[in-house]
């Protein structure tokens, strides 16, 4: 399917977000296990400067883990606040994360990242690490793919994002949009994974 295929209420769909200068919405949506490294996104965090909502989305089946990163969550900085919304209903991903602004995800490994094709469906750039197959978003203007080595870039790109003004902004999250529904095919079709544009 190509971009030209996929109905026109999805092509027509307009992404809106409402974003300040100084001030970012950040979202993790995954298991919290090592693999998915919700613990390095806390710690990085941790040393962003500007005023962060951190909402976190998944189940907490790893509980010894978990309250390792409740630990962490509670030493970040008066300037990132965070909260755990629970599970979330795979139906419900794509509407939900319209309403954030950014997708961090650390993870340690994806054989694709499902979640992330989600977030870039929803309008959301991502920062991702460099262990999925994802590895073009600098390129196309839509993210960042960075080693997990690398806690700074992590934060500078948050930080890059949280600077940005309205329009600024807004040019980006159309910009993931677009490159959500141009990639689709390539990399959906071969996974068996639902068209995840029925969702949107």
């Amino acid at each position: 399917m190509i971009a030209e295929d996929l109905p026109r209420a999805v092509q027509k769909t307009k992404i809106e977000k409402n974003k300040k200068a100084g001030e970012l919405k950040v979202v993790f949506i995954s298991r919290f296990s090592p693999q998915k490294n919700l613990l390095q996104a806390i710690k990085i965090l941790r040393q962003v400067r500007s005023n962060i909502e951190f909402t976190l989305y998944g189940p907490d089946e790893d509980k010894d883990y978990w309250a390792e990163c409740q630990k962490e969550l509670n030493k970040l900085p008066d300037n990132v606040k965070w909260e755990w919304k629970g599970n979330l209903d795979s139906e419900k991903v794509i509407e939900t994360l319209k309403n954030q602004e950014v997708f961090l995800f650390p993870t340690q490994g994806e054989n694709f990242g499902h979640v992330i094709q989600e977030a870039l469906s929803a309008g959301c750039p991502c920062i991702i690490s460099d262990q999925t197959p994802w590895q073009d978003f600098e390129s196309q203007g839509v993210g960042y793919v960075l080693s997990l080595k690398d806690d700074r870039s992590f934060v500078e790109a948050i930080e890059r994002y949280a600077a940005m003004e309205q329009e600024e902004f807004q040019e980006v999250s159309e910009k993931a949009h677009q490159y959500a529904i141009h990639v689709s095919n390539d990399k959906v079709k071969n996974t068996g994974y639902r068209d995840i544009f029925e969702l949107i």
